[in-house]
């Protein structure tokens, strides 16, 4: 896992990613928040939960399970209650959908409001959606809704290289690097 903050959010300039989503209406991807989705479809959870675990194929898993099955997928009641938990922010939950279908996400959650801190509250584009700018596009709103809400300082982590390299796009730099050993005990 790599840590990473963008110190100053005010300071982004987005104009270099304003042109991004210009061309996701031609492949049929449109964009809207959680919270204008739980409103319009009772199944958004279930769509949010199912992006979030299709993403993970290709994904390092920082937390590997010693006998190298994968992890028990995550229950929408678990996913909704998760998502609770760390403070996402529905109008901050930025989601490129086709069709019927969540292609990818980017969100955020308030770490810290004393100090105007948001934090990530994950990104994750479906395998099939990759390659084409949702990732970036998406992190472009939430560092933009960042701005416009006062948020001063935004921290993330992640495992994903590709991850990484988009939020060191808007002026993220690393700040630690967690190395996670897994040790069968009998």
């Amino acid at each position: 896992m790599t840590g990473l903050v963008l110190d100053d959010v005010r300071a982004v300039s987005l104009e270099p990613f304003a042109s991004l989503d210009s061309g996701f209406a031609d492949r049929g991807i449109r964009v809207t928040t959680l919270a204008d989705e739980l409103e319009s479809d009772t199944h958004s959870w279930e769509k949010l939960r199912d992006t979030n675990q299709a993403a993970q194929f290709g994904w390092s898993d920082p937390d590997p399970r010693p006998d190298g099955q994968p992890h028990e997928e995550e229950t929408v009641d678990q996913c909704r209650s998760r998502s609770h938990e760390f403070g996402m922010i529905a109008d901050a939950c930025f989601i490129a959908s086709v069709a019927d279908v969540y292609a990818g996400y980017s969100a955020l959650t308030v770490t810290d409001k004393t100090v105007g801190q948001a934090g990530s509250g994950g990104t994750a584009v479906r395998p099939e959606y990759r390659g084409v700018g949702i990732a970036t596009a998406l992190k472009a709103r939430c560092v933009r809704w960042a701005q416009e809400h006062g948020i001063r300082r935004m921290v993330t982590a992640s495992g994903n290289p590709a991850m990484v390299h988009v939020n060191e796009k808007f002026g993220f730099r690393r700040t630690y690097t967690e190395v996670r050993l897994v040790k069968r005990l009998a």
